[in-house]
């Protein structure tokens, strides 16, 4: 439904098509349904209405601008593309304050401003995704409900704020948004948010079940001064949202078992020692909270470590390494601050191969090998050098002994013979160079002794 103050009329759309109604029905039955003049067949999605007169629709064919809507018709075939008719299957129309067009389709996020036609997914991957519902909040922004991937702020062509289930949104698949004051509703499949954003400060309230009166299937909402409404598969429910927003208690946390290779430990004891073979840890725990069924618990195992946050009453811990652990435990429900944490004290013993003395004794083995072989290195080294000396000593000794063997009396007397030839021939260059030959090897012989 959609009120049209200018016109004194509601537009209402269902499964059977578009229309309008005088709003002081039942003394005006003034009843108009949509129709396409060429009587083709379509199928609307969502609607939405400017200041002024336009109705744009929102339709499997693309996005229709109707510039009168006290007409409540529409030719397929006088529509000019990028002006009143924006091709491609879209899933939601808005108009912000400023009569600016906002849309969605299976491209992404588009903004028709003064028949200008802004991108918006061309430029952000995050917004070619699905949209389900557009809000404009107090500041300007755009509020965006998405299938998947939470609620997008988008404000001056940027990106602002994304909130999802990690930041404490019930469900990241948002159905309907709905502003009230300086708060943006959120509904989705398994609940209700109340966010709001101050100084880029972004905090999120929680509706998980109000005393059993949600279901978990919710269509619509409209939040009045004070009362929350909706519309669930059950009916209308309604509430008092300033009283069921109080903070409540935090949750009791209790840790209700631990099994080391599946043997129950006594909890009476706050610490325990487990041996190399007893490291295989299942912690069951869990919070009471007798109003709230949507409970969050984080642990984590050293005092200064980040906390880690989960659903699941169950943890298992196979994997750690020796040393001393103080395993904490906290929770909190819808509006409530963290529980004091349960705690228990863990010392993982090492095994024989972690220990300092096998390390030392590895370290110590280690270096006399590197010993050893150093000192067979240097002893193989010396023996090469000292068989190298040897032999050469042999071949100096081989070589004085042909010599020797060279300078017998019979060489000598065939030497004398042949320098006493040249000189009786008068061959003087003859006998020279035979008897410098022969000092040179008497010398020689002289330098081996």
């Amino acid at each position: 439904l959609t009120v049209d103050k200018k016109n004194k009329k509601i537009f209402f759309a269902s499964d059977y098509g578009l229309g309008s109604v005088s709003s002081s029905y039942p003394f005006s039955k003034d009843f108009k349904f949509l129709k396409e003049v060429n009587n083709n067949v379509f199928v609307v999605k969502n609607f939405t209405i400017d200041s002024t007169s336009k109705l744009t629709l929102s339709m499997s064919s693309g996005v229709v601008i109707i510039n009168d809507r006290n007409q409540l018709e529409f030719s397929s075939f006088k529509y000019k593309e990028q002006e009143d008719f924006f091709k491609d299957r879209s899933y939601r129309v808005f108009y912000d304050k400023q009569q600016n067009l906002w849309f969605s389709n299976i491209n992404g996020l588009s903004e028709f401003n003064h028949n200008k036609l802004n991108k918006h997914y061309a430029k952000y991957p995050l917004l070619t995704k699905r949209i389900n519902d557009m809000r404009q909040l107090a500041d300007g922004s755009i509020a965006m409900a998405t299938d998947g991937y939470g609620i997008i702020i988008f404000k001056d062509g940027q990106i602002t704020h994304i909130i999802n289930h990690q930041k404490g949104l019930a469900n990241n698949i948002i159905n309907k948004l709905f502003v009230r004051d300086n708060y943006l509703w959120a509904i989705s499949t398994t609940g209700i948010n109340r966010i709001s954003i101050n100084n880029n400060k972004v905090s999120i309230s929680a509706f998980d079940d109000v005393n059993g009166l949600l279901s978990d299937d919710l269509n619509d909402l409209y939040i009045d001064k004070d009362t929350a409404y909706f519309a669930t598969n059950n009916g209308l429910v309604y509430f008092a949202y300033n009283h069921s927003l109080q903070n409540t208690l935090a949750p009791k946390i209790y840790i209700t078992s631990i099994l080391n290779n599946k043997k129950l430990l006594d909890l009476t004891h706050k610490s325990f020692t487990l041996k190399p073979n007893e490291q295989n840890l299942i912690i069951n725990f869990s919070a009471v909270d007798f109003k709230n069924r949507n409970i969050t618990y984080r642990y984590r195992l050293k005092e200064n470590a980040a906390w880690v946050e989960t659903k699941n009453r169950r943890l298992e811990l196979s994997s750690l390494e020796p040393g001393a652990y103080a395993f904490e435990i906290s929770a909190r429900s819808q509006n409530s601050n963290w529980s004091e944490p349960a705690k228990i004290k863990l010392i993982l013993e090492r095994k024989f191969y972690q220990s300092w003395w096998f390390i030392g004794a590895l370290a110590l083995l280690g270096g006399y090998l590197i010993y050893v072989i150093g000192v067979r290195i240097t002893k193989q080294q010396k023996n090469k050098e000292q068989e190298q000396l040897l032999l050469k000593n042999k071949i100096l000794m081989l070589e004085q002994q042909a010599l020797q063997a060279m300078m017998n009396p019979h060489f000598v007397f065939n030497v004398m013979n042949s320098i006493q030839h040249f000189i009786n021939t008068k061959n003087t260059i003859s006998a020279n160079k035979v008897l410098t030959g022969f000092a040179r090897l008497i010398r020689k012989k002289q330098v081996w002794r």
